[in-house]
């Protein structure tokens, strides 16, 4: 959550949790009032996985209600301008997960199907909690062996496969309350200020011009493109030429390019005076 500056949930009723667990298997109180509020990593994860909560919210249906609020101002902050037009964000987030998600996607690929889930209509989602309530589906019994189960209200499986199966049709489940996101000054783009110049080593003509689209249309900051006076040049590579061009942005180039680091610019290479990041496109440049 704190790598997208955290998100705005809809909290539906007020309630404390005396048994949250805290450090060297203790406790503390965790609290949360009714309305919409910000909440930040910390807070998002203990609103997430308080399990004794009063106010009716100590139940595991109750947590895996609040687990979907999560869910979906998450992918409403994700989707947001703000996080799509910055791809160190986008970044960040993979990196925050990457202990959690197996995936051989590329970072530029998984960045083109983030900027297609923005396209999608996703106003209508609809979640269906299998509970105990009133007008739910469950009712607490025993099993034979004296185990605590839960069982149909109706005696069999036929209104739970009927909600599951008519789900779009029938709309059963819970509208998506999740508020708008607020889009705080620290979600706007890190890179404002740095320039990335880049520069055809090649005699492939309007190479430089077709890697600006590409990098401007993942939001990379390109300053300005030309040819380097010198070619062809072998290699492609990256330049730092200022020490202040953040290293995720550099990192993130670089994974977006598939194309490495390099100190010693060559010679017939000669960059801007703004140029904070030089990209050469060699012969060894997979155009795209």
């Amino acid at each position: 959550m704190d790598a997208v500056d955290g998100v705005t949930v809809n909290v539906d009723r007020s309630f404390s949790d005396p048994l949250y667990p805290a450090e060297n298997f203790a406790y503390q109180t965790v609290s949360f009032a009714r309305g919409v509020q910000q909440m930040n990593g910390d807070t998002a994860l203990k609103y997430a996985r308080s399990r004794h909560g009063s106010n009716g919210e100590g139940s595991d249906f109750a947590r895996s209600r609040r687990q979907q609020k999560m869910l979906l101002a998450l992918k409403e902050k994700v989707l947001s301008v703000s996080t799509l037009t910055n791809p160190i964000r986008i970044k960040g987030i993979l990196d925050a997960l990457d202990t959690h998600i197996t995936t051989n996607m590329e970072f530029y690929e998984v960045l083109a199907l983030i900027k297609m889930a923005k396209e999608f209509s996703t106003d209508r989602i609809i979640t269906l909690v299998l509970d105990t309530n009133d007008a739910g589906y469950l009712e607490p019994g025993v099993g034979p062996d004296g185990a605590f189960v839960l069982l149909p209200k109706s005696g069999n499986f036929r209104d739970i496969n009927h909600a599951v199966l008519r789900i779009f049709e029938d709309t059963p489940g819970e509208n998506d309350d999740t508020p708008t996101q607020i889009k705080s000054i620290a979600a706007q783009p890190i890179f404002k200020d740095i320039n990335i110049e880049i520069q055809n080593g090649t005699w492939h003509a309007g190479l430089a011009a077709r890697m600006k689209k590409r990098l401007t249309d993942a939001s990379f900051p390109v300053l300005t493109i030309g040819n380097t006076a010198v070619r062809p040049q072998p290699t492609s590579a990256i330049y730092v030429l200022r020490e202040t061009a953040p290293t995720t942005l550099v990192d993130a180039l670089k994974e977006e390019l598939h194309i490495p680091i390099k100190e010693k610019i060559p010679e017939g290479a000669i960059a801007e005076k703004k140029t904070d990041i030089l990209v050469i496109l060699g012969e060894d440049m997979n155009d795209q």
